[in-house]
């Protein structure tokens, strides 16, 4: 029985168990998985005995060879009586009531284990009651519960996966490093590399690293953080596949709390995607993803290096996120803008150099505080940098624009402000073109209001006459724009 398969095939009795005597589900899956070799061992097979317990069961047992540990830790082979079961569920079900019942001399003696919904306390607790005589049993449980997924959530919940869903212990304080992902003589590449596929309500992945890993041909996103807290993705190469990074939140109506009521509204924190390379993506590199009723908290994306998107395919999009700061970011070759930010506020980018884009070089639609700074944009499809949607509070400065509006001569600017964008300012921003002449070098439009601009050059062969154009009401230019 492969591995997968006797996960499935035990979780619906595990979560019954759950549910009846509040011990975690993935608790007694991973003993049975650790103590009956996934099903396969003589006791399992012959007894539907999954823990080794010892003595009868209604009358019934088989003879086995076991190992028992002293104190010492020294190993001893001896034959003893082992339970003899009806079913799986009969299995799961004694082990249950030992938790629940204890032992003949002390009925608490594994009260610690019942009720207690983290999985590491959990495991540390039957050691200390003595269950296992193993003294790396607890280490090995854990292994089990967090390779296996057997911390995903409830039924109905996203995403869940073929062992089932169990009882939402989450997976914290784990390093992928140094793996290839993809494909092998024996199989084609995966859907995805790293990530969850669920998640309860207030709980959360935590403190989980993704470092210098090599993801190939993936043909869903390769990392997708999803509800993660504390998050590290360093130093990966993301080559030929669907997409790079993906920080999600959960989809709406498919977020459950343990008993079952479906609760949304929930993102997480505290993200860093730093020095990464993304090659030929066939959709976004870097995809930060929030909710409109609660956003993506605090992103930080620098040193990343992105050449090759498909076809409409942006380098970063943004959307529903609060803090996301992108620095020293190198792009090239991107189907659609390099950054494109919406809904969204306190976006900061600086430093970097963003290289033919098909369309803008930064575009930012409905965004609330935004500062973008040093950064170089060159040979873009259509604006050099665009502010739409009612933004506010976005702050342009000292940028330098090279060759915008390459896909139509005349008709995009190098910078472009427009559709009600509101207090904010242009300073010290250089617009020049060798190539195709843009429409204009700056272009604010008559539906902004409260614009600063000062010391900006727009010498930039404009096909207008006023390459400089500030029509914004309320507009404040302290010093000559060019």
């Amino acid at each position: 029985m492969a591995r997968s398969d006797f996960i499935k095939e035990i979780a619906p009795d595990a979560q019954k168990i759950y549910k009846k005597y509040d011990i975690l589900a993935s608790l007694i899956i991973a003993q049975a998985c650790l103590e009956s070799a996934w099903g396969t061992s003589g006791l399992a097979q012959k007894g539907k005995n999954l823990f080794g317990i010892k003595g009868t069961y209604n009358g019934q047992y088989v003879l086995m060879w076991t190992t028992e540990y002293d104190r010492k830790g020294n190993a001893t082979r001896v034959q003893a009586k082992f339970r003899k079961y009806p079913s799986w569920y009969a299995s799961l079900q004694d082990l249950a009531k030992l938790y629940v019942n204890g032992t003949s001399w002390d009925p608490n003696h594994y009260k610690a284990v019942v009720g207690e919904k983290d999985y590491k306390k959990a495991t540390a607790a039957l050691v200390k009651a003595g269950y296992a005589t193993d003294p790396n049993y607890a280490t090995k449980l854990n292994s089990l519960i967090e390779t296996y997924h057997l911390d995903t959530a409830k039924s109905g919940s996203y995403g869940t996966i073929d062992s089932g869903n169990l009882d939402g212990t989450v997976t914290k304080n784990v390093t992928v490093e140094n793996c290839y992902f993809g494909a092998s003589a024996e199989m084609g590449a995966f859907h995805a590399g790293v990530g969850s596929h669920s998640a309860v309500t207030g709980k959360f992945y935590e403190n989980i690293k993704v470092i210098n890993n090599t993801f190939e041909g993936m043909r869903y996103y390769s990392v997708k953080p999803m509800k993660w807290r504390g998050v590290v993705v360093s130093g990966n190469r993301f080559l030929n596949t669907y997409g790079g990074v993906y920080v999600a939140p959960i989809p709406d109506g498919q977020l459950y709390d343990l008993g079952g009521t479906k609760v949304t509204y929930e993102t997480g924190s505290d993200v860093v995607i730093n020095a990464n390379t993304f090659e030929n993506m066939g959709e976004k590199a870097i995809y930060v993803l929030g909710r409109k009723e609660i956003y993506q908290q605090d992103v930080t994306i620098s040193n990343n290096i992105v050449s090759g998107t498909a076809d409409g395919k942006k380098g970063i999009f943004i959307r529903y996120a609060d803090g996301v700061n992108i620095s020293n970011h190198q792009s090239k070759n991107t189907g659609s803008q390099a950054i494109y930010a919406e809904f969204s506020q306190n976006i900061s980018a600086s430093g970097g150099e963003f290289k033919t884009t098909k369309t803008d070089g930064i575009k930012l639609n409905a965004v609330k505080q935004a500062n973008i700074n040093n950064v170089s944009i060159q040979d873009t499809g259509t604006h050099g940098i665009m502010t739409y949607g009612g933004c506010s509070g976005i702050d342009l400065k000292y940028n330098k624009i090279t060759d915008p509006s390459q896909s139509s001569a005349g008709g995009f600017d190098g910078i472009y402000m427009s559709n009600d964008t509101t207090d904010s300012s242009l300073i010290a921003n250089k617009i020049r073109s060798s190539k195709k002449a843009p429409r204009r070098g700056i272009w604010v439009t008559a539906t902004c209001d409260n614009i600063v601009a000062f010391g900006n050059d727009t010498r930039c062969r404009a096909v207008e006459a006023d390459s400089y154009r500030n029509s914004a009401t309320n507009k404040i230019e302290t010093s000559g724009n060019v």
